[in-house]
Parts: C-alpha cells; sequence; structure tokens
C-alpha cells in the first residue's frame, strides 16, 4: 500500500487530473490549502511534488489503517479520532470529488498502476459525507446529543491530544506532534498534552523512529544531555583550568575542596579559567585590592609630602 502510494511522486509526468483532484480533496480535508500559482512551476505540479509529496511521505504510516475504512465497513479512523478533519473546504472537497467520479473506474487513470488512489478517492468521498453529517446534518437533528453520546469514543480510548511530552533520562523534554510525525526540542504553543499521564508503546515506537530520522534534532538532544549532564558535575564539584606561568602548564583548582592537581580530575567536570565566574570574581576581587592598597599608599606619600617644609627660591639665593 505505501510502495503504491509513494512510487508515482517519482515518475517524470504529472497523473491524470483525476488524480491530482483526489489528492486535493484528501489535502483539504486536512486544511491544507492549495499553493498559491507559481512562475517557475504551475500550481498542479507543486501541489504533487512537494505538498502531497511530504505529506504522504511523513503521514503514511499513520493513516495506513484509514484508507481501508470503505473495504472494511468500520469507522477506523474516525469515531476513534485518529483524524483531524476540517469543514473549511467542504464545498471544493464536493466539487473536486464530483470530477473523479465523472471518470469511470475502468478508466487507465485508475487502473494503470494507480490503483491505491481510487481506493484513496473512495476514502476521501467516504469522510466527505461523514464531515457534512457531523457539521450540517446532525446539528440540526433533535436527538443530536444521544447520537454524540452514541459515537463518541470509549472511555478506554485515551484523549485525542495532538501533542505528546516525553522526557530524557537527563531531564531534557521532547515534544511530538502525532498527526506530522514531527519532533521538537522548543514546547510548542498549542500544546495540549499536559493532561496525559501515561503513553502508549505504539506512540513511544513513533518518537523514536522520528528522533532517529530527523538527524538534527537527534545531534541536538545529545548535545543538551551532554550539557546537562556536565552542568550537573560542575554543581556538585567544580573544577577550575589555570595555567601555572612558572612551570608552563595547566593545574586544576576545586572550589569544592580548595585543593589542586596538575592532571584532569577523574570525577567532576572542569571549566577553563576564562569562563569561570568564580574565577573572573576573584581576579576582580584582586583587581579591586591592588587598587586599594595603591590608593592608600599614595594617599600616604601625599600626607608625608604635605608635611615636609618648603623652600623659596628667594632663600635660597641668600
Amino acid at each position: 500500500m505505501k510502495k503504491d502510494f509513494v512510487d508515482p511522486l517519482s515518475w517524470d509526468l504529472l497523473p491524470h487530473p483525476a488524480i491530482l483532484a483526489t489528492v486535493e480533496a484528501v489535502l483539504l480535508l486536512f486544511n491544507i490549502p492549495k499553493p498559491p500559482s507559481n512562475r517557475s512551476t504551475s500550481t498542479a505540479e507543486t501541489m504533487w511534488r512537494n505538498i502531497w509529496g511530504l505529506w504522504i511521505v511523513k503521514n503514511i504510516d499513520a493513516h495506513s489503517s484509514g484508507w481501508e475504512w470503505v473495504a472494511t465497513n468500520e469507522p477506523t479512523g474516525l469515531f476513534t479520532k485518529p483524524y483531524a478533519l476540517s469543514p473549511t473546504h467542504l464545498d471544493r472537497v464536493e466539487q473536486l470529488l464530483e470530477q473523479t467520479f465523472a471518470i469511470p473506474d475502468s478508466h487507465r487513470c485508475w487502473t494503470n498502476r494507480m490503483h491505491a488512489y481510487a481506493c484513496l478517492r473512495d476514502w476521501a468521498a467516504a469522510c466527505a459525507k461523514y464531515v457534512h453529517m457531523m457539521h450540517h446534518c446532525l446539528p440540526t437533528f433533535p436527538p443530536y446529543a444521544d447520537i454524540q453520546k452514541l459515537v463518541m469514543p470509549p472511555k478506554r480510548t485515551p484523549q485525542a491530544n495532538v501533542w505528546f511530552r516525553i522526557e530524557t533520562p537527563e531531564g531534557i523534554e521532547c515534544f511530538y506532534n502525532r498527526l506530522m510525525q514531527s519532533i521538537t526540542l522548543t514546547r510548542p504553543e498549542d500544546f495540549d498534552g499536559a493532561n496525559v499521564t501515561s503513553i502508549s508503546g505504539v506512540i513511544l515506537e513513533l518518537i523514536h523512529d522520528a528522533l532517529h530520522n530527523d538527524v538534527a534534532t537527534r545531534l541536538e538532544l545529545e548535545k543538551r544531555n551532554h550539557q546537562r549532564v556536565r552542568d550537573k558535575l560542575l554543581a556538585e564539584d567544580e573544577w577550575i583550568e589555570c595555567f601555572d606561568i612558572q612551570r608552563c602548564e595547566n593545574f586544576y583548582y576545586s572550589l569544592k575542596h580548595y585543593r589542586i592537581m596538575y592532571t584532569p580530575p577523574e570525577y567532576g567536570a572542569f571549566v577553563s579559567c576564562r569562563e569561570s565566574v568564580a574565577y573572573a570574581a576573584v581576579l576582580r576581587l584582586q583587581a579591586a585590592y591592588r587598587r586599594r592598597r595603591l590608593e592608600l599608599k599614595l594617599q600616604i606619600k601625599r600626607a608625608k609630602r604635605a608635611s615636609l617644609p618648603v623652600f623659596s627660591a628667594s632663600l635660597t639665593r641668600k
């Protein structure tokens, strides 16, 4: 199934307009609008290769069971809510689907290695009817509240939140978006997973896969983990790397144990004297002390000089 969706993206020519209309309808159901026109590339090519290509590759695993909703006659993906279907572009979606169903199923655009997109068209049509029913038919129906209770997921189904928060053993937070299957180290503004107490094993596997595929985020996470461990060691026992002018070699001073070593510490972490706040504070104290001593010496010299007798030039000539 996954191969059938992804392989046509590498073809040189664009697919049939019915396929493009199906793809646009699916994107609109997820509230992803059509891209603006561009002089260099057509709108259809941009939607097919850039938007749809990126979206289907990132979401095919999460939605693979939902494509078979019509075939199995089970509302997987709708009543259990793994999808965030939007009614914003419903009129345009129905118009596009009407164009696609005008092409018979025996047409070569559906039969020539594009059977997966024919199933996708049927799935989008079912979803469009579902969204139309939920937003236009049921709210005006008298027993709407009873139907809402009927189609609500069972209590064992977790809340359909989008974001999940995990924490590394070092205490670094990671945030996972289950719809986009992306991971970030920055807390999102629309974070809705604060009430989640436990994460299922399936979501944890998806998080690990997303972290494994996102090299930049994984490297940044490892960097933050190392920095957190280093900060913890510095808080427990900070060593300062200094330079001995007489011996022309480095030595290490412990702020906790007040001792000096000429070899790097086996336990704990050390910082360069240029980066140490304590070392900079000592230098400022020494500079202030020496400046104060110098000012006192100057004051004493000035007082002595003021008490000495002064001889004028006329008395010297006499």
